[in-house]
């Protein structure tokens, strides 16, 4: 017969692996700034190359997931999703390799999604356990990024870049009345 202590140490392991499978680190705080300046040094070649493709595309939206399901879709790595007012969440083949590296790379750093709208081109590299995200953001006319429930932005030291955090609980706190 195991002792109380044994069996809350087991206990606390099973939750705790049962948390990492799921996804979950238990973690709801975002990355540093300093963090998130890290991250984009160490992935700036490749956040270039994407958003220099997305550039060519005449869209006003579009997101690029991974392999989670999509509105009815199964992802498969060198898709894009069209948002709903562009033919309907059409899939459109990435065909160039340079792109497709990219966007394997960045997956690997732990980038989530990557969206562009509203002239804002977001890659997510943090989700927290509630509506809080963490990343990137480009926008080519420099002016501050248009995100959804924005709460801290700060510009990088590459022009047109900024690392943020979006976390709607403090934006409504902030917004309310």
């Amino acid at each position: 017969m195991m002792r109380p202590s044994v069996k809350c140490a087991a206990a606390m392991i099973l939750l705790h692996i049962l948390l990492l499978l799921s996804g979950c680190s238990g973690r709801n705080t975002p990355p540093t700034g300093q963090e998130v300046t890290n991250w984009f040094q160490n992935n700036e070649k490749d956040l270039n190359t994407v958003r220099d493709y997305l550039a060519t595309l005449d869209f006003d939206s579009m997101d690029i997931k991974d392999s989670k399901m999509i509105v009815g879709y199964t992802y498969i790595i060198g898709y894009t999703y069209i948002g709903e007012s562009q033919l309907n969440k059409t899939r459109l083949p990435i065909r160039e390799d340079t792109v497709l590296l990219a966007l394997r790379s960045l997956r690997k750093a732990g980038c989530k999604n990557i969206y562009y709208s509203r002239s804002t081109l977001q890659y997510c590299i943090w989700h927290g356990t509630s509506s809080i995200d963490c990343g990137v953001a480009y926008r080519a006319d420099g002016q501050m990024p248009d995100i959804a429930y924005l709460t801290q932005c700060e510009p990088l030291e590459v022009d047109g870049w900024y690392w943020y955090v979006a976390d709607f609980e403090e934006w409504r706190v902030q917004n309310a009345g």
